[in-house]
Order: structure tokens, then C-alpha cells, then sequence
């Protein structure tokens, strides 16, 4: 009963209109808190007040790392696409990725027809962190902090802790 519940949370916190913003300074960064591609399970996502396309703040989750148990937040600046009660298996993608520097820069490369090359993107540290205020427990937290995007990954294949080959 109580999974039910915060998975209720976890869809209605995704679509609220109540927001606050926090400093960033308020979370505990550790750096390897997460590996890349690991697998995560969403448990609590902040949503956004907008669609945050002039990337002013992150967007808060609490995520269940598949492999070692814990519990970390991830900010992002992109809201994950397709959170639901049966899909809320994601893979992290580091800082300092190809995916999160595109999607950090995605108004960037559509002013240049998209024809920047990847790895000459880099990612920008935001201060605001946008969190649930319907929500007396969102915001900041004793876990571990990371900055990255959860998405489906496809591939490369998985070995039997759930990282990526």
C-alpha cells in the first residue's frame, strides 16, 4: 500500500501546478553517487512550471539506483518523457554526457540547423532547483545529488547488475 501511494505521489507531483525554487547549494553533490547509464527507478519528480526551454532550473527527481539500492536525486533540466506507473525504469546519463549536453543545448543547436557537433556542446551549472511545494518532503534531502537525464536506453546490452556493457 505504501508503493501504491508514492507512485501516486510520484504521477501527481509530475503535473502539479505548486512550485517553490531552492538554491542548488541545499543539495549534497557526490559525484560517482551514480554511474553512467545506470539503471534507476523514478520514485519522486518535481515537474516544472513551464516547459523550461530557456534551461533556468532543474528539475528535481528522487531515484532508487537498480543496482546498489540507494537513493540519490538527480537534477535535470529535461523532464523525462513517459513516466508512468509501469515505466519508471530509467538509465542515468552522467553531467558530461552527449545525451544532457544536447539536451542542454537543444535551442543552440536549433539557431545553427542542428549542425553542431556534439562534443563541441558544453553543459552550464544552474542555481535553481524547482521543487513540489504540495509536497512537504520535496526539495532538499540527506541523499546524495547528482546532475544528468534519466532516459530510455536501448542499447548497449545490460550485464547481470544492471550497468551497461
Amino acid at each position: 500500500m505504501k508503493k501504491i501511494y508514492l507512485l501516486l505521489l510520484i504521477l501527481t507531483s509530475c503535473t502539479s501546478s505548486n512550485f517553490d525554487f531552492i538554491n542548488i547549494s541545499e543539495f549534497r553533490f557526490k559525484e560517482n553517487a551514480l554511474k553512467e547509464n545506470e539503471l534507476v527507478e523514478i520514485m519522486y519528480c518535481s515537474g516544472e512550471p513551464d516547459f523550461n526551454n530557456d534551461q533556468k532550473y532543474y528539475i528535481h527527481y528522487i531515484v532508487i539506483s537498480q543496482v546498489t539500492g540507494d537513493t540519490v536525486n538527480v537534477l535535470s533540466t529535461s523532464l523525462t518523457d513517459g513516466i508512468s506507473e509501469t515505466n519508471r525504469i530509467f538509465n542515468y546519463q552522467g553531467e558530461n554526457s552527449v545525451m544532457n549536453k544536447i539536451l542542454q543545448n537543444l535551442n543552440e543547436m536549433d539557431k545553427n540547423g542542428g549542425t553542431i557537433d556534439p562534443n563541441d556542446l558544453t553543459t552550464k551549472r544552474l542555481d535553481r532547483v524547482v521543487t513540489n511545494s504540495k509536497l512537504s518532503w520535496s526539495g532538499a534531502n540527506n541523499f546524495p545529488t547528482v546532475i544528468g537525464v534519466l532516459a530510455t536506453q536501448t542499447k548497449p546490452p545490460r550485464d547481470s547488475t544492471g550497468t551497461a556493457e
